[in-house]
């Protein structure tokens, strides 16, 4: 077995699709939840499910196979390191993990209209600037490099049929869009903490949204809360990169950790071609800040799509092991970087590949700074400059 999420695990994708893990075959799904009566029953008897429980290897292969390849490429996988918490694996779903919608308040540079609603009107908006983000992207096949994705919300009967699944679960995990923008998302909360006040309750979180109500009812639950809060960067790289402002987020994070006591609040950090320029500042913030802010800071790795984006796409190995020379890493075992020096999918480019995402990313840069009213390009000038110009 390869991840014990092969038998423990179910995942309800931001387009209402059953799945085993967020980081599976994305193609690959046992049915919509409006079309599935009681997920129970379909867990204990789905011919799909029953396969991958039975250790079935072609099917594993072709699910597992994002995780197990970039394994084998030195990187630490995060969802597969999430389930070595001891969860049961005796036949019952113990970890959930869902988006009820994807309802979002931020429009991230290295995300889609899959994943956050807002994102739909910047796409048509992107076409009609004579940007083809519809032919950079793979409209349909749904995660970061999806185009012109509809808005999705679950209905109400939807909603009801995720509630039996709570008295078993060890973990719950609430996903988006943003998990607090969606009022579907309280609703299960309470009811979880009414049925399992043992079960730990993570929300990977923009935070730049925060309800009050959420803070009034965590603070009172026994159950360990843990937000992991997705800043990629810090300040104006922030700002340009997410969309939010940077001290509002800073301040959900002070809101959260005075008011809820049973709590470990974690940062995420991944890498892009835009805000890599700011990591020693962001590494240097959450040295100084770590413990009265946040518990840890993660360095979940490199973004590799959109491609445009992606670092690995525009800089060669040897170019990302240089600027990494230039780095001075804090002493601070709270600065998780598990997957920083691992390269996936960089060798898989030729240089006019490069060439083209390089002139791409530029292109797109200038859309953003258009979008955002931040200039990218004042703000990291290394982005024009050699070796890692992003000149033509």
């Amino acid at each position: 077995m390869y991840c014990p999420a092969q038998v423990n695990s179910l995942n309800i994708k931001p387009d209402g699709n059953l799945s085993i893990c967020c980081a599976a075959e994305r193609d690959w799904h046992v049915g919509h939840i409006s079309e599935v009566d009681d997920i129970l029953e379909l867990w204990e008897t789905n011919e799909e499910f029953i396969k991958i429980r039975n250790g079935d290897e072609e099917l594993i292969d072709h699910l597992c196979g994002y995780c197990i390849k970039t394994a084998q490429a030195g990187a630490k996988n995060a969802f597969y390191h999430r389930h070595q918490w001891n969860m049961k694996t005796d036949g019952k779903i113990r970890y959930l993990e869902f988006t009820t919608s994807n309802l979002c308040n931020q429009t991230c540079v290295t995300c889609s209209s899959y994943y956050s609603s807002k994102w739909l009107p910047l796409e048509h908006a992107a076409l009609e600037m004579s940007l083809p983000l519809d032919k950079w992207k793979r409209p349909g096949v749904g995660g970061f490099n999806d185009f012109d994705h509809p808005i999705y919300r679950m209905t109400d009967d939807d909603i009801e049929k995720i509630l039996p699944i709570l008295p078993d679960l060890e973990r719950i995990d609430i996903k988006g869009g943003e998990p607090f923008a969606d009022n579907n998302n309280f609703y299960i909360i309470k009811e979880l903490l009414r049925v399992n006040p043992t079960c730990e309750i993570s929300t990977t979180t923009n935070l730049s949204k925060l309800p009050q109500k959420y803070l009034d009812i965590f603070s009172k639950a026994d159950n360990l809360i843990r937000p992991t809060v997705s800043m990629d960067g810090i300040g104006k790289t922030y700002e340009w990169v997410r969309s939010t402002p940077f001290e509002q987020t800073i301040e959900n994070i002070k809101r959260w950790k005075s008011a809820v006591k049973n709590t470990m609040i974690g940062v995420n950090h991944r890498l892009n071609v835009y805000n890599m320029w700011n990591f020693q500042d962001t590494l240097n913030y959450w040295h100084k800040n770590l413990g009265e802010h946040a518990n840890h800071f993660v360095q979940m790795g490199w973004v590799n799509e959109p491609r445009y984006s992606a670092a690995n796409a525009i800089y060669t190995e040897n170019e990302l092991k240089h600027w990494l020379s230039t780095l001075d890493i804090p002493d601070n075992n709270r600065l998780i970087l598990p997957n920083l020096y691992v390269f996936t999918h960089s060798n898989n480019y030729t240089p006019a590949e490069r060439a083209m995402w390089k002139h791409r990313s530029k292109l797109y840069a200038q859309f953003m700074n258009f979008t955002r009213g931040i200039d990218i390009f004042e703000l990291h000038p290394e982005l024009l400059q050699s070796p890692y110009s992003l000149d033509e």
